[in-house]
């Protein structure tokens, strides 16, 4: 048991220090001046298209370049920075958009005479990839000479390295009309001014999307911008942004990078002995194995960090490419960090995944104990009630959600989806929902609504889960009472460093060790109960043994009394 747990604690170390080393302390100053930068509250004022192009000319392309010194000079030696002089931009920044076909949209057939043209939602299916001419023409010409600009040719995601993007409503491509920002800051608000004049945002336009990468050589981390606009068709634009901050190489600091790398090393190699640990078991126990929780747990913390660990060699390897490319074409090519991005995002859900199973699976190293193991004796105790209130619960809660979405679904952003439905019935569950907006959208049945939630899912649905967990305390403690105690571990290993450590022949080590003993009152109580029992059947044994003699002695007197009488008789009647 104690090699176990030792083996155990030392993998768990080791996991908390190598996850938490991903976890930058100035990723997220990082990510709040980019956001200030070029997310300001400008940018979610964006409504309308003139706003959009506003925002790119007042906002995006005056922080991709530095500004002049105080004394009017020119930025020198700092070619590619932000305007905050500190992140460099890696390659360049691109603005794209993604459009759909023309005739994806059929009108409905009673409204033709008064619509003419309607134009789909977007979807993958759906997007135009065919090439224009300037301002949205007929395509004239060849590949050499036409009538088109960059700008109005599709560029698909394997030549720009992209992947798909989620927004708010769907989601997007990796390809898409592409306007690359390079040049100075004049120089690119003229040509979108031309864009614009262009009409290259329009009413087939369903999202645009600027992404870019920068490099802040004081912290040696990278951030992945994406701002998106999206444009379902309804008139109105919904701006949103995700910027990842992620430390791809680790510490420059020699020092400290030669000790990340040994705990990466020692990580690995107990989760090797940890793999083959518990493969013999799999082969002895068969399917036996996989029938017991903890197995099951710790199957699951040893495939996440197999995969974790791939993915991390992926990500380093990956982002050594792009910057090998990005110094070798000195930043003339768009490098797209989107893949790494997600990458990224995916290995810090796996650490986060793998990080809670690892600390659920000390209770088990812990299990020996009685107060830590009542937890799950209680849980399994539990379990048959409450796969049936869980029962109960999910069809009820689920019929208030479905409510919910119905009657808020287009009037309350919080009940937009069925997702957002269950998370803000959550949040009534906690006390956390505003009550004032449900009731100015709904007058009469959002009040009744929330009240009978709040009545059946909170006052009977939380009370009864809260019955069957005390009723199973109550029969789990009666058990567990009349179990002897035993050597808590750690008790029991303090006592035994002391005996190897010679400190047990101290006055107050013997005085720790004899007071980690256990004290034998379960035994006590055993043996008790057992000479109680035993003088109880001794007592029934005499008792009936008594009872027993007692009617002997009734009947033989009655036997002596009935002869006397007989002897009166006969002395009183001498003739017969």
């Amino acid at each position: 048991m104690l090699w176990k747990l030792f083996l155990y604690m030392t993998f768990f170390s080791l996991l908390l220090a190598v996850t938490t080393g991903f976890r930058h302390p100035y990723a997220y100053p990082l990510k709040e001046h980019l956001e200030g930068t070029f997310c300001s509250d400008s940018f979610f004022r964006i409504h309308k298209v003139e706003d959009l192009y506003a925002w790119v000319k007042a906002t995006l392309i005056p922080g991709l370049r530095p500004k002049r010194w105080y004394n009017k000079a020119a930025p020198v030696f700092q070619r590619g920075f932000l305007q905050d002089r500190t992140n460099r931009i890696i390659g360049y920044a691109i603005m794209r958009q993604l459009r759909v076909r023309s005739g994806a949209c059929n009108v409905y057939s009673k409204m033709e005479p008064v619509l003419r043209h309607c134009y789909a939602s977007y979807s993958l299916l759906s997007q135009d990839e065919e090439p224009y001419g300037i301002g949205w023409t007929s395509f004239q010409g060849d590949t050499s000479q036409n009538n088109s600009g960059p700008e109005f040719r599709y560029t698909s995601a394997h030549d720009l390295d992209g992947i798909p993007y989620r927004g708010k409503i769907t989601w997007y491509s990796g390809g898409g009309y592409v306007h690359i920002l390079r040049g100075t800051e004049s120089e690119m608000i003229q040509r979108v001014t031309e864009l614009e004049s262009q009409h290259w945002i329009d009413e087939r336009t369903r999202a645009v999307i600027v992404q870019f990468a920068t490099y802040n050589p004081s912290t040696n981390l990278f951030a992945i911008v994406m701002i998106l606009v999206e444009m379902p068709g309804t008139g109105n634009l919904i701006p949103s942004k995700r910027i990842e901050v992620a430390d791809l190489f680790g510490s420059v600091n020699s020092q400290t990078l030669a000790q990340n790398i040994t705990l990466k090393v020692l990580f690995v190699l107990f989760l090797i002995a940890i793999i083959i640990k518990e493969v013999r078991h799999i082969f002895q126990q068969r399917l036996t194995y996989f029938r017991k929780f903890w197995n099951l747990v710790e199957l699951s913390i040893l495939t996440g960090s197999t995969c974790g660990v791939a993915a991390q060699i992926y990500v380093i390897l990956s982002a050594q490419r792009a910057v090998e490319e990005f110094s070798r074409t000195q930043g003339k090519v768009f490098t797209n960090f989107m893949a790494l991005a997600y990458w990224n995002e995916t290995l810090t859900y796996v650490a986060a995944i793998i990080c809670f199973l690892a600390s659920l699976k000390v209770l088990s190293i812990f299990q020996y104990n009685q107060r830590i193991s009542l937890l799950g004796s209680v849980l399994r105790y539990a379990f048959q009630d409450m796969k049936y209130f869980f029962v109960a619960f999910s069809l009820m809660f689920m019929g208030f959600v479905l409510t919910f979405y119905f009657l808020y679904n287009d009037s309350l952003e919080d009940f937009r989806t069925v997702i957002s439905c269950i998370e803000s019935a959550f949040q009534i569950m906690l006390g956390k929902a505003d009550m004032t907006r449900m009731y100015k959208m709904e007058v009469i049945l959002g009040p009744l609504l929330f009240a009978a939630f709040t009545f059946f899912v909170i006052f009977v649905l939380v009370s009864m889960f809260i019955a069957i967990l005390e009723d199973s305390i109550q029969h789990v403690k009666k058990d567990s009472a009349l179990q002897s105690d035993v050597y808590e571990l750690p008790k029991y290993a303090f006592a035994l460093i002391l005996q190897w450590t010679r400190l047990s022949q101290t006055k107050w080590g013997n005085s720790l060790v004899n007071g980690m003993r256990p004290k034998p009152r379960g035994r006590i109580i055993e043996e008790s109960e057992q000479r109680l029992t035993c003088k109880l059947n001794q007592f029934t044994t005499m008792t009936e043994e008594l009872l027993w003699y007692l009617q002997s002695m009734i009947a033989i007197d009655l036997v002596k009394v009935g002869e006397s009488v007989n002897e009166t008789v006969d002395n009183t009647n001498p003739n017969v």
